[in-house]
């Protein structure tokens, strides 16, 4: 709770370990595990470890805002984002190195869900992809609702800044 009042968030690192915060890094990857674990459970599947956790520390938990999927929370960050992106720019052709304060590294995520596209379809093809990288049917359709284009042609790089006027140049002559 302390860590969520100071910071805003329960994106923890696993490693935290400090003074202030000992092992809650480790201690929030075990809640995570056992959620996961309690949902395959629900589900009637064999989960691969024996973490519990009660439905009243997941409450607790939940309370505080706490994500127990950050990938899944990070990807509809993103997709806010490129969402956004989409409005102010009319595509989605963001380029791969576009990072700014209002678009934090959007160019590498947008890159990274069409290299996840090109091996899920390769996967489904029968074939096995370099990447284990993967994109669910979901948030396919969800970036296709964005007109989503996942062999863009090459944005055109901008048009370079136009030279400075010289500047102007006075004569001196002797008399």
């Amino acid at each position: 709770k302390a860590y969520v009042k100071k910071y805003g968030h329960t994106k923890v690192s696993q490693k935290l370990d400090t003074q202030e915060y000992p092992k809650l890094g480790s201690w929030v990857a075990t809640q995570r595990r056992a959620y996961k674990s309690e949902q395959l459970r629900k589900a009637g599947k064999k989960p691969k470890t024996t973490n519990r956790i009660s439905h009243i520390q997941v409450k607790r938990l939940e309370e505080i805002g706490f994500e127990w999927e950050l990938a899944a929370a990070n990807w509809e960050r993103k997709f806010a984002l490129l969402k956004t992106y989409v409005k102010e720019h009319g595509d989605t052709k963001v380029p791969v190195k576009f990072n700014t304060p209002k678009y934090p590294q959007l160019g590498g995520w947008v890159n990274n869900q069409r290299s996840s596209y090109k091996s899920e379809q390769l996967r489904k093809a029968g074939g096995k992809p370099k990447s284990n990288d993967r994109i669910s049917d979901f948030q396919i359709a969800k970036l296709n609702s964005l007109g989503f284009e996942w062999s863009p042609k090459n944005r055109p790089a901008p048009a370079p800044a136009p030279a400075p006027a010289p500047a102007p140049c006075l004569l001196y002559t002797s008399d």
